[in-house]
Formats: C-alpha cells, structure tokens, sequence
C-alpha cells in the first residue's frame, strides 16, 4: 500500500551534499549555499503514489534529483537539476519509476538540458564543464593565467550546450577536447579583443561533440 500525504509527513531542510530521500519525506527545502545538493529518490516500488515535493532555499550552488539505480525519471535516467532560487518540483512514484512536473512554471528538462549555470572564472589554465548542471554556461577569462584547457563531463546524446566566452585584457584561448569536432577540422581562436564575447554551439551524439561559432558579438 502507498503512503498517504500527511501520514507521518515532514519538511526537511538539506544543506549537505548527498541526501537519500526517507519515504515519510513531504518537502524537501534544498539549500544549496555552501554545496552542490544532490537529492535521491526512494526505491519507487516502496513508495507507489507517494509525492515528494523538492524546493531551492539557496541557489548559490545546483540542486539534483536523481533516482534509484536504473530507475527513471520521465522515462529518462539522467538527473533533474533546479538551479534557480525558490524553483520547486514534485515527484511521484508509479510503483516502478518516478515522474516529475514542475511547480515553478519552468519547463522540465531531462537528457542534459537545465537552465545555465554560473560564471566560471577559472584563475588557471584548465576548467572542467560538468552538463548535469546546466546546459549552458559563461566563461569568462579575465582571470586565467593561460590559454584554458576544457574537460567537459556528462554530455547527453541529442543535446545542445551553449558557452558563452568572454575575453580578458590578456587575450586567452580556449582549448577544446578531441572529441569537439569542428568544421574543416581546425578549432576558431576565439576573439582577443578586451571583453569581447564568442557564443560556442555544441551538438552531441554521445560520443563527439560538433561545434559552432559565432564571434565578436556586438
């Protein structure tokens, strides 16, 4: 039998950076000040039409929702990620996987897609893109000791990412992994003039990444 809303319900306040979702569990208040929050659900079969209820308290940093094991969430594996202050979603088990919809008025987004992420400023010379938490992201290089080096981690075959680099007084390039591939074969330089902005569109299919560039926005 599924737990009924309200029966031995509670509010539970997150601040630290893995928390496994107790069936009694009503809200969740995910704050995200100090830490990425990553939130995951219950065994679905233990909690059949059960509703958890997920809001942000402090945006500084993103919230995840994921489910259990090999379970899904709208049919999809990949985390759920509310990176915006006060955005609250709700999930519901059918007793096999999880589906969610939004409270907030945002569009759900699954396979890599969620709202941009803060600016990077990397100091150094490499800087690591992690996609779980946002499909698009602002670099700006004004701090880099270098040309910077990207690792990017956890591309969704089907999904688009956008970076949007911003130049320093230095004139900084950024290095792209073999696996962006570009037209002709020969990655852009992006432009060298003070605070100039490159807008960088990558497509993925899972394996590579194939980019585009527009340059010296104006």
């Amino acid at each position: 039998m599924g737990l009924k809303q309200g029966q031995n319900s509670r509010t539970r306040t997150i601040t630290a950076a893995t928390y496994i979702i107790d069936q009694f569990d009503d809200l969740i208040l995910a704050d995200a000040s100090s830490n990425i929050v990553a939130l995951t659900l219950p065994i679905a079969s233990t909690v059949p039409g059960k509703i958890f209820k997920v809001m942000v308290t402090d945006a500084t940093n993103a919230v995840t929702v994921g489910a259990n094991g090999s379970e899904t969430i709208n049919g999809s594996t990949a985390l759920i990620t509310l990176n915006s202050l006060w955005h609250t979603m709700e999930f519901v088990s059918d007793g096999s996987n999880f589906f969610c919809y939004d409270t907030s008025g945002n569009l759900v987004r699954i396979q890599g897609y969620s709202s941009e992420q803060a600016t990077e400023t990397p100091s150094g010379t490499t800087l690591t893109i992690d996609w779980n938490l946002g499909n698009s992201i602002t670099v700006d290089l004004g701090s880099a000791s270098g040309d910077v080096t990207l690792t990017l981690n956890s591309g969704a075959a089907g999904a688009s990412y956008i970076i949007k680099a911003i130049q320093g007084a230095t004139a900084r390039d950024l290095i792209w992994p073999a696996a962006v591939l570009w037209s002709g074969g020969s990655a852009p330089v992006i432009t060298t003039t003070n605070d100039a902005v490159d807008i960088i569109a990558l497509y993925c299919d899972g394996t590579n990444y194939y980019g585009t560039i527009v340059q010296d926005m104006q």
